[in-house]
Formats: structure tokens, sequence, C-alpha cells
């Protein structure tokens, strides 16, 4: 095999993911930098999905539409992290604050009763003021 087949190959490939390279030079750097805007502004994280479209495009990627954004959310992680929900018509980012209660409810337990916790907190306190 010559070196120019295995170049030619590699070329061939990338072509056939579909543009893989400019989403994550495109697509995920706007997703990033609104994400993190909306949480400096303490705004909410919601934008108009054409206006997603549009920024992407200014960014360089000008085939960038609603299809390739579907197609983005289906096979990329990274997207899936930065985008909670998404229609044609809005968009709703991750924000920290809806990833630490995620955290938190995941890590409770859920079968725990209210009552029996304050029965042992009072417990434990009273354990600790007779000491």
């Amino acid at each position: 095999m010559k070196i120019n087949e295995i170049i030619f190959e590699d070329t061939s490939a990338e072509e056939q993911l579909g543009g893989e390279d400019s989403l994550t030079t495109n697509l995920l750097p706007v997703l990033m930098f609104l994400k993190k805007r909306s949480e400096d502004k303490e705004l909410s994280p919601k934008l108009h999905t054409n206006s997603l479209i549009q920024l992407v495009q200014n960014a360089g990627d000008t085939t960038f539409n609603y299809e390739t954004l579907v197609n983005a959310y289906e096979n990329n992680e990274s997207v899936k992290e930065l985008i909670s929900d998404f229609n044609e018509e809005e968009i709703t980012l991750t924000s920290d604050s809806e990833e630490a209660e995620k955290g938190r409810r995941e890590s409770e337990p859920k079968d725990k009763d209210p009552q029996k916790t304050v029965a042992q907190m009072a417990k434990k306190a009273r354990a600790n003021r007779s000491e």
C-alpha cells in the first residue's frame, strides 16, 4: 500500500462521518459559550432554535440546520450533556444548578421515611446534649 492511498482512505473516512469535526469546532463551542453566559448573567438557559442555528452558521458552518442539530444530539454525547431539551422552536441548555439538583436526587434514598429521619436526628441531638 502506498502512502497516498492511506491518506486518501483517511480523508474519505472523515467525509463519511458527516462533518463530525465541524460539529466539534462550531456547535460545541457555541453551546458552551451560551451556557456559560446564561450562568454568568443568571439568565434562563433557553434560546430560539433559529438563533442557535444562526450563531453556528456565523461561526463558520454555513450548512448547519435543524436536521444537523438533531443528528448531533442523537450521536454526540457532548451535545447531549449541554442540551437538556429542544424542539423546532426552542432549546433549553443544561445548567449547573440543574445538574447539582439531579445529583442530589440520585444520591438520596427513595424509600426513606421523613419521620424516621427526624426521629434519628432528635435522638442524636439528645445524645450529644447529655454528653
